[in-house]
């Protein structure tokens, strides 16, 4: 008996450790080193005004933290990239550089692939800088449907990428220091859970004469669930984009007086450095006006994170 007595005392203390061992899993300290946004040399105006947000509420719960995927990019890999553009790379023509990978250069053609995936595919045109005398550059609506299907044909528009936007390309010509339609760029950004992803993330593909392929940019990375995390308060948020711990847009030479928030949304950001910021933030954008002393008014952008590094992560 006495030893059973024993035998189950020792068994119960396994138990526990075990439990605590999962608990400690499950519910883990880990800091997320915090996101550091790419900001301005110049700095910003003395912010001794107020941040004052109408009708914003809290944000509760928890939300999602992912994780980017590292890709290793070898020379199969790359080779099978390089196919999809009519690039053969064959041969021992390949610059490599291990953090880096792989690029190469066909004629006028040339493609390059980083470990992590992010892919500039680009040609080689002798077209003179001034442009005046194209008129075969397709419209805005022709730009989105050639980029569309090139990027589709090719499997390289995921289902969560989107078109955001089609934006003329511009060159300066220094003859007469106008400015010449070149190209259109269409754009593609990414959503996540319906959440906007700011930052790097984003697809272009630049359309030139008679619908020509002219550039491709493949700017994300592949993407993890990571953990969840509990959500800051506005009003801190609020303090971190008035101590510049965020990024903020709004018109230049203006000397604020005020910041009217009137919207905050949930959105991600990331950054184009895995090594650095190896995390999809989850962050706040905070919309509305900027206001100076004579009472002129300009659009107001932030970002900010929208969770505390030092919060406890609940795994996956």
């Amino acid at each position: 008996m006495k030893k059973q007595i024993i035998t189950w005392a020792a068994l119960s203390v396994c138990a526990l450790i075990v439990t605590g061992y999962a608990v400690h899993n499950y519910y883990r300290e880990t800091t997320i080193p915090p996101l550091k946004f790419s900001l301005p040399g110049e700095p910003g105006p003395v912010k001794n005004f107020p941040y004052e947000a109408r009708n914003v509420g809290e944000f509760t719960g928890e939300v999602d933290l992912y994780r980017l995927v590292p890709k290793r990019i070898d020379k199969a890999k790359f080779h099978d990239i390089a196919k999809k553009f009519f690039i053969n790379a064959t041969g021992e023509k390949y610059v490599y550089d291990s953090k880096h990978g792989y690029s190469y250069k066909e004629g006028n053609r040339y493609i390059s692939v980083e470990d992590g995936g992010r892919l500039i595919y680009s040609i080689e045109n002798d077209i003179e800088l001034s442009r005046k005398d194209l008129i075969s550059l397709p419209s805005d609506k022709e730009a989105a449907a050639i980029a569309t299907d090139f990027l589709q044909q090719r499997g390289l528009l995921p289902q969560n990428f989107y078109l955001s936007s089609v934006v003329e390309g511009l060159v300066t010509v220094y003859s007469d220091l106008s400015r010449d339609v070149i190209n259109k760029q269409v754009i593609y950004h990414r959503k996540i859970n319906g959440k906007e992803v700011l930052g790097v993330s984003r697809i272009q593909v630049d359309v030139g004469e008679d619908g020509m392929i002219e550039r491709v940019a493949i700017l994300y990375h592949d993407i993890e669930p990571y953990a969840k995390k509990s959500f800051k308060p506005v009003t801190m948020a609020l303090e971190d984009l008035k101590n510049e711990k965020g990024l903020e847009h709004f018109g230049k030479g203006l000397q604020p007086k005020k910041c009217q928030i009137d919207k905050i949304e949930l959105s991600y950001f990331e950054q184009p450095e895995i090594a650095n910021q190896p995390y999809l933030y989850p962050v706040y954008k905070a919309t509305g006006k900027i206001f100076d002393e004579k009472g002129d008014e300009a659009e107001y952008v932030g970002i900010v994170e929208a969770t505390q590094p030092t919060n406890p992560l609940r795994l996956w």
